[in-house]
């Protein structure tokens, strides 16, 4: 069984389900059809949890459990909600994801907020605060980085035309000599 690109592509698509229907069943007024949807948004994400499993990517994996913990907490299933946006963010930590920790914490803001654990919920915020400046500052690193790389490639860019064009006027100049000591 191909457990590579293929199943990723895979785990994408059930996880955009996922979430597809979960936006969707925000929109509803319907509580018991609001409901039914959130059951199904679960399952997709669930499917897409399984399969960044099998294939070890843990990032994944952390996307999937905090989608997991977000739908959770629309249902006001505070203590299922917890548990998957700390497993979540624990993957975050591991492999380093800001995007994730960051995620992470907005959920957990929400859930302390909604059991009244003030406290908590400050401290998700203070972190969700430090983990968005790490990323504004991370995106625009490479931003300049970019730029800069840009810049220099343009300058070398540059440099090889006026030395092509130099060449180009001392080969016309030796010619034009070779030229006037032949008349």
């Amino acid at each position: 069984e191909d457990i590579g690109n293929g199943s990723n592509a895979i785990a994408i698509a059930y996880n955009n389900i996922g979430f597809f229907i979960y936006l969707q069943a925000n929109q509803l007024k319907d509580e018991k059809l609001k409901r039914e949807q959130y059951i199904e948004a679960l399952i997709y994400q669930q499917k897409a949890l399984k399969i960044r499993d099998d294939i070890g990517d843990k990032e994944g994996k952390a996307a999937c459990y905090i989608n997991i913990g977000s739908v959770f907490i629309e249902m006001k299933q505070y203590d299922d909600a917890l548990r998957n946006l700390n497993d979540g963010l624990g993957l975050a930590l591991e492999v380093g994801s800001l995007k994730r920790q960051r995620e992470a914490c907005m959920g957990l803001i929400d859930v302390y907020s909604a059991l009244g654990q003030y406290k908590k919920a400050y401290e998700n915020q203070l972190l969700y605060s430090d983990l968005k400046d790490s990323l504004f500052n991370d995106e625009k690193s490479k931003d300049i980085g970019k730029l800069e790389a840009k810049y220099e490639m343009e300058r070398n860019i540059e440099e090889q035309n006026r030395a092509k064009e130099e060449a180009a006027e001392v080969e016309q100049e030796k010619k034009s000599r070779r030229d006037n000591l032949q008349y």
